[in-house]
């Protein structure tokens, strides 16, 4: 006797197994709940190739041909196998990161399309919530807020627009850093508020939250030292000595380290600063000293 599927039903699998090597790249079928029937299928037809006609063997061979891992008989791929070829699910935060976005747009679309006194429960919450709040949002959420004309109120509104201005900066040069010019005076004169103001304690922990979601620098001498501190270091490695230009590209550095050698001449120079160029093999009072103690400790620095 002959075994022989009907032409309908022989179809109704091939077609469920192209769909199935279509979104997996191969056909072996594994044998769990989701493709039981399938996988029962097609180890029939492994098995039974004498029942096959030629041209039904010829589209399974087409399908996978040889070279391409398909095999008449062989074990089936376990249910852990395939489920590892499936792409997962995003992470569990970007998910929830994804969600907040996607509510957010829907809100803030709910709050531009409703007549004012005709929002829902929940537009009219989140509005509040807003005004209340409005340090929560991402700088491109306060974009979107600010473009949408969101009433803030006024002095959170003006906070807002530098803080937006601040962004941008940021975004443009990869630092907080804004120079003193006529260009950039406003935002420099209200960056250097939140300096004062946060030392003085007349920041708001949420306007302080919302600046250090950007990286932003409090303590500028510092980074200004240690930035000047490698450019020494560097220069050392380069030149093998420490005797700086004044002039040219090399002026700010030689500049730096002259009022270096100023305080520590004045004895205000602290032992962290002391410490500091010494570890590059700088000491501030003798610009003579040999090359193998300028140079010390360059390496350390550059890890």
């Amino acid at each position: 006797m002959v075994w022989h599927a009907p032409d309908a039903l022989w179809e109704k699998r091939y077609s469920e197994l192209c769909e199935f090597h279509r979104r997996f790249r191969h056909v072996r079928v594994p044998a769990s709940p989701e493709y039981k029937t399938l996988d029962r299928w097609w180890r029939s037809q492994r098995e039974r190739t004498g029942g096959l006609s030629d041209e039904q063997r010829e589209k399974l061979r087409k399908l996978c041909p040889k070279g391409q891992g398909y095999r008449w008989f062989g074990p089936p791929m376990s249910a852990s196998a395939s489920r590892q070829e499936k792409p997962g699910p995003p992470p569990l935060a970007e998910a929830a990161e994804a969600s907040l976005k996607y509510r957010f747009r829907q809100l803030l679309d709910l709050w531009k399309n409703s007549p004012p006194g005709q929002q829902s429960p929940d537009v009219r919450l989140w509005e509040q919530q807003a005004l209340a709040d409005p340090y929560q949002f991402k700088p491109e959420e306060l974009a979107a807020l600010c473009a949408a004309s969101f009433p803030f109120y006024e002095p959170d509104a003006a906070w807002i627009g530098h803080y937006l201005e601040l962004h941008t900066f940021i975004k443009t040069y990869g630092h907080s850093l804004v120079p003193l010019n006529a260009n950039r005076g406003p935002l420099s004169a209200w960056i250097s508020l939140q300096r004062i103001n946060r030392k003085n304690g007349k920041l708001t922990p949420r306007r302080e939250q919302a600046l250090d979601r950007l990286n932003f620098v409090w303590e500028v001498s510092e980074v200004l030292w240690n930035e000047r501190l490698k450019a020494l270091a560097r220069f050392i490695q380069t030149h093998g000595h420490m005797r700086v230009p004044d002039e040219g590209s090399d002026r700010q550095l030689a500049t730096w380290l002259q009022s270096c050698r100023k305080r520590k001449n004045k004895r205000q120079a602290g032992r962290t600063e002391d410490s500091a160029t010494e570890s590059v093999g700088v000491r501030l009072g003798s610009p003579r000293r040999c090359l193998a103690k300028r140079t010390r400790g360059v390496e350390e620095i550059h890890r």
